[in-house]
């Protein structure tokens, strides 16, 4: 039997998402989250990603692969 996947929370997560010209800033805590655009990127920066989960149980694989689906 294996264990299910459950994050508890996000903390603070900072995101580029695909087609948004807008830095992303995530926070969650189970399943409510808050989502807020910020400041556009300028030309040259790089777009970056970066998200901390804390959880239990946690796949590396699973959770890599749904935020890289939508990120830039």
């Amino acid at each position: 039997m294996t264990n299910a996947m459950s994050t508890h929370r996000i903390h603070k997560g900072l995101l580029a998402v695909r087609g948004n010209p807008r830095r992303v800033v995530l926070q969650a805590v189970h399943e409510l989250y808050d989502r807020e655009e910020t400041t556009l990127w300028v030309d040259g920066t790089p777009r970056i990603n970066r998200l901390v989960c804390i959880g239990k149980n946690l796949e590396v694989d699973i959770l890599r692969g749904a935020f890289n689906s939508t990120a830039c």
